[in-house]
């Protein structure tokens, strides 16, 4: 048995940091499995590595795509509807549109007016089940051309603890009704 069969077969662990974000979690001469260190669960990352001779040392440039960068999740929320108003000038609202999802750190709508990503807005909604209005700021992430308009990603600023805690309870029964 040449000493590349051995090592093809054989399987190892470890706990090497690499720049203390990625960790390897075990490796073989084809494939390097890693994970973070982090405590969430995140799927891991496989490398196949079958085309090069093995063993040798390796540089491996790993980049991420898609990263969730949300801090909450975020739930269906198609029955919502949201009205939207000037952050600034709290007169006439600039429209009303249907909500595409919602979470606790803000909520992605469908609009037929383009907003400037940055751009201030003021929302206001209310959750099935409850009589309260919920109003807060918020902050365009992105727009998005789309089917109907555009794909608005917003992120909530100074939103209070009872509209938050609204927002949990709501997002709970959502996630438990899968």
């Amino acid at each position: 048995m040449s000493k590349f069969s051995r090592l093809h077969r054989r399987r190892r662990s470890a706990t090497t940091s690499i720049h203390g974000k990625i960790q390897i979690a075990e490796y073989s001469c084809h494939r390097i499995f890693l994970a973070e260190t982090v405590s969430e669960p995140r799927p891991s990352v496989v490398l196949n590595l079958a085309d090069f001779p093995c063993p040798t040392n390796y540089i491996v440039r790993m980049e991420r795509v898609g990263e969730e960068k949300r801090q909450y999740p975020r739930v269906s929320a198609s029955t919502l509807i949201v009205e939207i108003y000037s952050a600034f000038r709290k007169t006439e609202p600039l429209g009303v549109c249907s909500v595409a999802d919602v979470g606790e750190g803000g909520m992605g709508f469908i609009s037929n007016k383009h907003f400037e990503p940055g751009q201030l807005l003021r929302l206001t909604f209310s959750l099935p089940g409850s009589m309260l209005l919920i109003r807060t700021d918020a902050r365009v992430i992105h727009c998005i051309p789309h089917a109907n308009g555009y794909g608005i990603g917003a992120q909530f600023h100074d939103l209070g603890p009872a509209e938050r805690r609204l927002l949990q309870l709501f997002i709970y029964r959502a996630l438990k009704r899968g």
